[in-house]
């Protein structure tokens, strides 16, 4: 099954994304999962929907696509591709000096954008083999386990996981660990995922899953969760549909 490459285009003119947007649709493996002609809300879609692919203008009002793109580097994966999609060539450098993929000119031959979406499915298909084979060579290393950030792909070690929380007005599952350092997970990494990962991982309730092997002590009427490992954020507390899956985990005499 081939890879559909999700793709968003933040651009100031409307006209240019409705163009853009049906011309990339017409492409095989390729969909625009969204757009939007402010940069701000641009980053918060950037961020939250992680794109394999991103259509930047450059020249915005409220801020350049250079701009955008070094306020939210931190919090997207280093594997997205990103088009600087711009009427001007003086910004070629530029482009250049961040890694940008690649550099469409405005208007655009249907070849070039062609020619574009060759180069960005051969990344994608290159960047999912060295995933593949990352993996199958740890795959047998039973301390540990992959997770997708949203900065990349991490090697997790079992005990080092405390809980996995999903905040309050955010769209991503993070990752808390034992020390209370967070990472923030793929938006497409889902609950029944997480899960699966090892029977150690288990839900207390519709926001959390905790590693129960850091469980010490569950309090009777509150059902307060309290951690081996020092924890001082805010309380986890199991819904009651899901304390007897956990009690009949736990033995309880």
């Amino acid at each position: 099954m081939k890879k559909i490459i999700r793709t968003i285009i933040v651009d100031d003119d409307k006209i240019s994304i409705e163009k853009l947007q049906k011309d990339l649709n017409a492409l095989p493996e390729i969909k625009v999962i969204d757009s939007t002609t402010s940069p701000k809300i641009g980053k918060q879609l950037i961020v939250s929907k992680q794109p394999d692919l991103l259509f930047l203008d450059v020249e915005m009002p409220e801020m350049s696509g250079f701009e955008l793109l070094n306020e939210i580097k931190s919090e997207i994966n280093p594997n997205m591709c990103v088009v600087f999609y711009t009427a001007y060539d003086k910004y070629i450098l530029d482009a250049l000096r961040v890694s940008a993929f690649d550099y469409l000119m405005k208007p655009y031959l249907p070849e070039e954008l062609e020619s574009v979406a060759l180069r960005v499915k051969k990344t994608i298909s290159e960047n999912q083999d060295n995933l593949e084979k990352l993996l199958n060579k740890i795959i047998n290393q039973d301390d540990r386990f992959a997770v997708q950030a949203v900065t990349g792909v991490m090697m997790v070690k079992y005990e080092e996981v405390l809980f996995f929380e999903f905040p309050n007005g955010k769209r991503n599952w993070e990752l808390v660990f034992t020390n209370g350092k967070r990472i923030t997970l793929r938006a497409t990494i889902t609950s029944k995922e997480i899960l699966f990962v090892t029977p150690s991982f288990v839900q207390v309730n519709q926001k959390c899953i905790i590693n129960i092997k850091h469980l010490a002590a569950i309090e009777n009427k509150s059902l307060k969760c309290k951690f081996y490992a020092q924890y001082e954020g805010a309380e986890i507390i199991i819904k009651p549909k899901y304390y007897k899956q956990i009690r009949e985990m736990l033995e309880i005499l």
